[in-house]
Formats: C-alpha cells, structure tokens, sequence
C-alpha cells in the first residue's frame, strides 16, 4: 500500500494570509453573511462580486437584506442564509436575482463557519453567473417543445425508424388520426409492423427501398408509395420521404428520419381521373364520327378509333400511329381540290382568325363532311376536327331532292289543271247561274221578299266568282319560261291586286330575270304562297312586295297591314302553319333562309335565295340544313 502523504503544517497567519489574498484577487464571486440572532447581516463582498452583481461594499456592509436590497430579492437570499444555518452543513442551490447589475442567474454555495465554541457565526457565500448557460438551456427547451409542437401539428406522420432493429423509434400521434392504431400499438409491434401493416403487394418493394436506405447519402432523399391497413381492415395509401438520421461506426445508414403523407385522397381522384379519361376515350371510340383533337402547331394528340380507322383506307399516307404526326402537314402535302381548301380552313382556325370550320369534301369514292372548332384548354390553343362519312346520307339526301323536285313538278301541274277548270268550268257554270236569279226578278218583279232573297244570293254569286277568279290566277299564273321572273311577278301581282280587291304596291329588280330557273319558279311559288295567305287569313289592305338582287343572292320582302296571327300578343312570335311551311321547303331545298315576324298589327316575309344553287351530280340542288326563323315584330 502507498503510504499517505503527510498533512502540511501551514501557520495559523499564513493561512489567514492566503485566504485574504484569495478572496480578495478570486475570480469567483465570494461574499462573508455575519449571522447574528435573528438576523443577518452583509459583512464582506470581493471585488468580483461586486463587478458582477452591481453592489457595492460600501453600501451594504453592515446591513441586513432588507435594508439594501429589493424586497423580494431579501426574503429570498433570507430564506436560504437561514435554511443553511438550520441545516449546519453546505448548501447548493440556483437562484435568479434582479440586483443593480441586472437580472442574473447564480449557482451558488453557502458554507457556515463556525467558532471555537462550535456556534455558526459566519457564512462564507460563493456564486456562479450561470446566466449564459441558463438562456442556453431555456433557448434549448423552448426549441425542444416548439420542435414538439410543430411535430404534434403536422399532419404528416414523422417517425425515426431503426434499418437494424426494424423498428420505430419515435413516431407521432397522427398515426392514430390517419392509420387509427396508436402510438403504443406500433411500437409493440416491433420489428413485425412491415408484416402485419403493409399491402402484401407492395412488401417485395417496402423491402427494396428499406434496403438502399441503408446506403442514403446525407444529402439525399428517398421516397416510396405504399399501402398501410388501418385499424378498421381498410387500406390506405402513403407516400413517405425520408432522409439520414444516424449513422454506424462502419458509415452505413441506421437510422432514417422520415415523414409519410396519406396521399388516398389524391389515390381516389386519380382512379377516377382514369376512370372519366377511360370512359370519355371508351365514348369517342364508340362514336362513327372520325375524331381527331389537335395542338396549336396542328400536331395530333388524340384520336378515336373511327378515325384510325379512317387513316388506314384513304389515300393520303398516315405513319402506324398518327399522334403526333402534324395533321396540317400530311393535308398540305398533298393539297389538291378540297385538300388544298381543308387545309386552310384549319390553319385558320388554329391561328384563331376563326373559331369553327365546316366543309364537305370527296376523298376518294367516299364523301365526308368535316367540321374544326378552336378551344383552349390550360391557356393553350387547341382544335378538334371530326369528320363524317356522309356518303350514303349524300346518296338518300339526293333522292329525297329528286323526290321534292318531281312532286313540287306534279303540284305545278295540278294547280295548273285546277287553275284552268276554275276558270274555264266553274266560273262559266257561276255565270250562268247569275244569269238565272236576273230571269227569275223579270219574272216576279213585285215580290220585295222574293227580291231582298234574289238580291243576297247574287251578292254570293258574284263574290264566288271574285275569288274563283283570284284563286285560278294563283294557280296558273302567267309563263315564266316565256316572260321571265321580273315581268310574270309584277303582271302576276297586278293582276292579283285587281281581283282580290287590294291595295299592293310592287317593286322588283330587272336582275331577278337572271337567277337559275329553280330559283325563279320558287320565288314564284313563294310569293303566290305569301300572298294566298294574306288572301284568306290577314284582311289586309295594303302589302308590299320588294325583291331585288344582293350580290349573290335574292332577297325578297313581303309586308301587309292584316291581324297578324289572331289570339297573340304584339310580342308573341306567330306559328307556322301549313302555307309557312310549304314555303320554307322550296327555299331550304335551293340552300336560303327564310325569317317570319309578325304581330297584331301585320306579318313581314323575309327570304334570301341564292341566285345560283350549288348543284351536286344529276344536276340536282344540294339542300343543306336550312332553319326557319320565326320571331316576333317590335309593335
């Protein structure tokens, strides 16, 4: 065994000495309590105590806490010299103390000294300014529990995985808002929760990502999509990013930090996203339109199967799979005849100097019908053109006109016939029976009752014979084919004027003469048709009928003074009757329009033909959809 030194022999005053010289120069904050019965009373202060806590010998020697310090900072100082004195052994403890230096935080000791007769007379008081470690573990704590508030409040859940252990850590109480276990649930657990939790679908790749985790680099970050059940049996999808929490002594990853987001939400919209994007394709495919959509250079995006289909029999050359083959282009590379005009019409829609686009074509032996409109979706221009197979409808729609043009053919004729058995036949047999009521007067001249019946009957004779006679110059009115539009219209309305006893005032452009013979014959037709109906149901007094040449077109206005469409308000829009109708046909079928307004006060007929149809084969007038339109007159 070593023997122990021997104690230093040290003289009293020496030591006196040493212990002056060190509590005067100490860098330690040292203060001497007198303890006095029932008081206590500052005896000595060091310089350091001094610089640091702002008091001063001078002001304090001799006094007691509570005759130089602040209230509250003497019953505390008090409190503890008495509690050392009662405990009559050293005493440590922390304190914060508001003195003339400022506030300050200590760690101080207070040791009693004792005399010879073993009574406590001093206290030998030593501080530590622990300020600055004390801001550093307050700032500390508060990061701690703002670190724990932003964890509590992410709606993520955040956990510390173990890539040894295989298992949490630390994990957050969302677990149980978005997965329904709690905290203590994952953590029994352990090293079974990939097992137990995670989809058997998705385990092959949990397994894989946990794996590289392991040789993450600090800066990166790793993320991986998976299902996790929840408590009730239900599956939810979670997308989680993770990042290097800790490392080992041989460099690989052990521990992750990482934050998993419950993304079923965006799961759901996306299935149904898909599913709306597979039944809007399921529906165009099913459409026989050919349907192609188009980006602002006129580049395919999109196309149906009617149009792959479409792309595969016709003459202009397709690659395998048209998207993103520049629709434009291909028209443009072999622009002839109609291409060359499809062609244009799309660029134009594309630039936006139009926003749709319609046009009949011929490719090969088969007609199409196509029709561009100009969107924007995103901010971004697009097109969509579809295009109909419109051969067979060409082909029914050819016949239809055929049929319209023989049976508006064999009406002509029968209102001829009617027309002249009107005039040669039944006017004669009318004449012959007012020929009869005037014998019948010579033969009983004085019977006034007999007269006052001869008299009516006559008066219905001869208003038969006005309107047989308006009637039959309706129905075979003087030749077109001899006299021309213009002439045969005015002799036509003239006459017309004369024998249904109206005033009419007619004016019409010499140019109508020139106009295709069909058109001729049917505003013939309509204004018959026009002025037939005022005959019988307006009770005019007056009509105008203006027809003059517009360009291209033939326009032709007919306005009378009558009742208008009786039981209608001055603002309701009249309907079209059986007369209306018939004349809306004859000017659909040569391409026209044809507007109705009307009211109490009178009806205006408004039709625009164009003076020369388009023809397609046979030679037979194409007859697009034409439309009725019927509003009221501002009375």
């Amino acid at each position: 065994m070593t023997a122990p030194l021997p104690r230093l022999q040290i003289p009293d005053a020496m030591l006196k000495q040493a212990g002056e010289v060190w509590f005067e120069h100490s860098d330690e904050s040292l203060f001497i309590i007198k303890v006095e019965p029932n008081r206590f009373v500052f005896k000595l202060l060091n310089p350091a105590h001094e610089r640091r806590t702002g008091l001063r010998n001078s002001d304090v020697s001799g006094r007691t806490p509570h005759e130089c310090l602040p209230p509250a900072v003497a019953d505390a100082v008090t409190e503890r010299y008495r509690s050392c004195v009662e405990t009559g052994a050293a005493i440590r403890y922390y304190e914060t103390l508001n003195l003339p230096a400022g506030v300050r935080h200590w760690h101080t000791v207070l040791t009693p000294v004792r005399d010879e007769s073993g009574r406590i007379y001093r206290i030998l008081g030593s501080c530590r300014d622990v300020t600055v470690e004390h801001e550093a573990l307050r700032r500390e704590e508060e990061s701690r529990s703002l670190m724990q508030q932003m964890i509590e409040a992410s709606p993520d859940i955040l956990y510390v995985y173990d890539l040894v252990a295989h298992c949490n850590c630390f994990i957050t109480g969302q677990v149980r808002e978005i997965l329904g276990w709690s905290r203590e649930e994952i953590a029994a657990m352990d090293a079974k929760i990939l097992g137990t939790l995670i989809h058997p679908e998705d385990g092959a790749a949990v397994r894989d990502h946990l794996a590289r985790l392991r040789s993450l680099s600090d800066e990166s970050i790793a993320e991986v999509e998976y299902r996790m059940r929840r408590s009730d049996g239900r599956y939810v999808w979670l997308h989680s990013r993770e990042k290097v929490f800790q490392r080992g002594a041989d460099g690989l990853v052990t521990r992750v930090f990482g934050a998993a987001t419950c993304i079923q939400p965006y799961k759901e919209s996306q299935a149904e996203l898909i599913s709306a994007k597979g039944l809007l394709h399921a529906t165009l495919d099913s459409l026989t339109a050919q349907i192609a959509i188009l980006d602002a250079s006129g580049r395919i995006i999109a196309v149906n199967q009617a149009w792959r289909q479409f792309a595969e029999h016709n003459i202009l050359i397709w690659p395998d799979d048209p998207v993103g083959a520049n629709y434009v282009e291909i028209f443009r590379a072999g622009a002839e005849g109609d291409a060359a005009a499809l062609t244009e019409g799309i660029t134009a829609v594309l630039a936006g100097t139009r926003s749709d686009f319609r046009m009949p074509y011929i490719c090969g032996s088969r007609r199409f019908l196509l029709q561009a409109n100009r969107f924007e979706h995103e901010a971004t221009v697009h097109a969509v053109v579809a295009q109909e197979d419109v051969t067979e409808l060409a082909s029914v729609r050819r016949e239809l006109d055929a049929t319209a043009e023989r049976l508006l053919r064999s009406q002509e004729e029968e209102r001829r016939r009617i027309g002249a058995e009107l005039h040669d036949s039944t006017t004669q047999h009318l004449t012959a029976a007012g020929l009869g009521l005037t014998q019948i007067q010579l033969l009983v001249p004085d019977d006034p009752d007999l007269a006052a019946v001869l008299e009516r009957t006559a008066a219905s004779l001869n208003e038969a014979q006005r309107e047989i006679r308006a009637f039959s110059y309706l129905l075979f009115p003087p030749s077109l084919d001899r006299d021309g539009l213009a002439s045969t219209l005015r002799h036509f309305i003239q006459g017309f004027a004369r024998r249904a006893g109206l005033n009419l005032v007619c004016k019409v452009d010499d140019a109508a003469d020139s106009a295709a013979p069909p058109v001729q014959r049917a505003t013939l037709r309509v204004v018959q048709e026009a002025l037939t109906n005022v005959h019988r149901h307006a009770r005019a007094s007056r009509v105008s009928v203006m027809i003059q040449v517009d360009g291209t077109n033939l326009k032709l206005r007919i306005t009378d003074d009558g009742i208008g469409v009786p039981g209608t308000k001055d603002d309701a829009a009249p309907e079209p009757g059986v007369g209306i109708r018939s004349m809306q046909g004859r000017v659909r079928q040569l391409g026209g329009d044809m507007s109705l307004t009307g009211s109490r006060r009178g009806m205006t007929v408004r039709i625009s033909i164009p003076l020369h149809p388009t023809t397609e084969e046979g030679g037979v007038v194409h007859s697009p959809e034409g439309n009725l339109q019927v509003s009221p007159m501002t009375p």
